[in-house]
């Protein structure tokens, strides 16, 4: 990819980076993105400018409850028209996020894909299927924030610079480990531990639930204290290795968390939906398992589209 910031690839980019910015796209358009992203010189111009566009100032005041005054969008758009630095970038997969996810994350993965992430420290991250992480290392502190789905890690240790993943507003603090962060489209918050104690909150400055390997812990919405749970964090986990592990969990939730390694999303109707079941599923099997425990349930599976499946 050119590195000349007038190049006609970088110009596209930084038009649909500032249409993002902006929140003047549809879904036409991302849908529109995509494609064009598709070509690697678009997708290279495309994290220049994203990246650019995130060092010239708080991503907070674009998408602000207020509207951004004409005259500070003017001078955005020129400072970014102008700049002529190119901070580096890495190529990330397409997902269908609202503008702010995809403006705010580091790293990005798409329906069925897992990826590991190396972070500036020499920790690891290893991203779920339809998943965002945000890395802010600033100020002696270590901190990820998940924006989306669930990611495991696997941290340096460095007791001088804390570790701390942050998700729905709870916080899970590393004391040398190894673990997992879900990010529940419910607002609540899971933790796995594979290794060593981690430090779990519900609030920075609440209640501390301190966490060891071989457990996991639970804060639900609208609660403010952690709870440890019984499941283990090898199945909680199990996506690290192509398994999804369900035990006695509600269709429905099952539903939801499956439509994350598929396109498209998993409706199950009526009463069904809150039918107990159980299995091991290959995420990249996802119909195939899905139509087992359809069937274990005396229920149908019916593709109205490949991108909606309804089970009644």
């Amino acid at each position: 990819m050119s590195s000349d910031p007038s190049s006609p690839e970088r110009r596209a980019a930084r038009e649909w980076v500032l249409r993002l910015a902006a929140s003047e796209i549809d879904d036409a358009a991302l849908a529109e993105l995509a494609g064009w992203r598709r070509a690697p010189t678009n997708n290279a111009a495309f994290e220049k400018e994203r990246r650019l566009y995130r060092a010239l100032g708080p991503l907070e005041e674009t998408f602000a409850a207020q509207p951004t005054t004409a005259a500070r969008r003017t001078r955005r758009r020129a400072a970014l028209v102008s700049a002529t630095g190119a901070l580096a970038a890495a190529a990330i997969a397409w997902l269908a996020l609202d503008p702010f996810t995809l403006m705010a994350a580091d790293r990005v993965t798409g329906s069925g894909e897992i990826a590991a992430m190396a972070l500036p420290d020499g920790s690891r991250a290893l991203l779920d299927s339809e998943s965002a992480l945000a890395v802010e290392y600033r100020g002696g502190e270590r901190r990820v924030r998940i924006l989306r789905g669930e990611a495991w890690f696997d941290v340096k240790h460095d007791p001088a610079h804390p570790f701390t993943v942050e998700a729905n507003g709870a916080t899970a603090r590393a004391l040398g480990t190894a673990y997992g962060v879900e990010r529940g489209e419910d607002g609540g918050v899971s933790l796995a531990v594979t290794r060593g104690l981690v430090g779990f909150t519900a609030s920075e400055g609440g209640t501390m639930l301190r966490v060891p390997a071989g457990a996991t812990a639970r804060i639900d919405t609208g609660t403010f204290e952690p709870r440890l749970r019984t499941a283990k964090p090898g199945d909680a986990l199990a996506w690290r290795s192509g398994r999804i592990v369900i035990e006695n969990r509600s269709l429905g939730e099952v539903a939801a968390e499956l439509s994350r390694y598929r396109r498209g999303t998993i409706v199950v109707l009526g009463a069904a939906a809150s039918r107990r079941v159980s299995g091991v599923l290959k995420v990249d099997e996802i119909d195939r398992g899905l139509a087992g425990l359809a069937a274990a349930q005396g229920l149908s599976v019916t593709h109205l589209t490949p991108w909606l499946v309804v089970l009644r």
